[in-house]
């Protein structure tokens, strides 16, 4: 009994460790580039993920891939599609939020779970995104607080001069990039992007 409940205390704790919380996040002002209206406007279509600091839930899928959908106001629309390795069939997730400007900064909801995310926007381009996100509770640390980096490309398999770019630009930041894991896009055949229903 003991070692049973010590077993499901353990892996609470990695879960729980891993739900992004909204907490004190390291301040990129000085690194961040200045988002660009129209690059950031014309964003809509697929886009793919490349890697990161994966949160648990997206750790046991590959291939996955959003349609952006760039609404009046500042609003963002995300449709998320990937194949889960353990239920080994096609998921389909909705992000909903907006973004600012002025900051830098995205505040959504992800349909299913229905809890927020706050993201920083390090840099968005037209050819790739990078964007961290904070925990208190995280596995990877940085003035007491978990940092999660999402690398989000336009191309499936991006160049070598997109990713250096992308690497220069975490290392500028002095953003840890030894815990980031390149996402699957190998061998995808087709992942039917769902209506988030």
């Amino acid at each position: 009994m003991f070692i049973s409940s010590l077993i499901g205390l353990c892996f609470l704790h990695v879960v729980i460790a891993q739900i992004p919380i909204i907490g004190p996040c390291p301040s990129f002002d000085c690194c961040k580039s200045p988002l660009n209206e129209t690059i950031v406007n014309e964003s809509n279509g697929i886009w793919y993920l490349y890697g990161g600091d994966l949160f648990f839930f997206d750790k046991n899928t590959r291939c996955q891939f959003a349609n952006f959908s760039m609404l009046p106001d500042n609003y963002i629309y995300i449709n998320v599609s990937h194949y889960d390795t353990l239920l080994e069939e096609n998921r389909n997730y909705i992000i909903f939020g907006n973004y600012s400007l002025a900051n830098g900064n995205v505040d959504t909801v992800i349909s299913d779970l229905k809890f927020p995310l706050h993201y920083e926007i390090i840099q968005w381009t037209s050819e790739y995104i990078i964007v961290v996100s904070c925990s208190e509770c995280g596995f990877f640390s940085k003035q007491d607080a978990g940092l999660y980096v999402y690398i989000i490309t336009k191309s499936q398999s991006p160049l070598f001069t997109v990713t250096d770019k992308i690497f220069a630009k975490l290392e500028e930041c002095k953003i840890p990039t030894d815990s980031i894991v390149q996402h699957s896009q190998t061998n995808c055949g087709t992942i039917i992007l769902g209506n988030g229903c």
